[in-house]
């Protein structure tokens, strides 16, 4: 499924959701730093809840997004 149509999907469930804009927000940076959806809602809730830092050994170790800086705990 196209990512347009999922996304108009999502949007007709949004109301039902306890917190839509976590939603919306994992949206805005799916697009913005290009990552995964899934990778961006995580991102989005601990920013969202005052985090500055994300331990990942997935995304890029000193990015920043939405706020939050990312690290990897098995580099030295």
């Amino acid at each position: 499924m196209p990512k347009p149509v999922a996304r108009a999907v999502i949007d007709d469930y949004i109301p039902w959701c306890v917190a839509p804009a976590d939603i919306t927000s994992a949206f805005a940076l799916e697009d913005a730093a290009q990552i995964g959806f899934w990778d961006a809602l995580i991102i989005a809730v601990a920013a969202q809840s005052g985090a500055t830092r994300m331990v990942s050994e997935d995304l890029n170790v000193g990015q920043s997004i939405g706020g939050v800086r990312m690290e990897n705990p098995f580099l030295t």
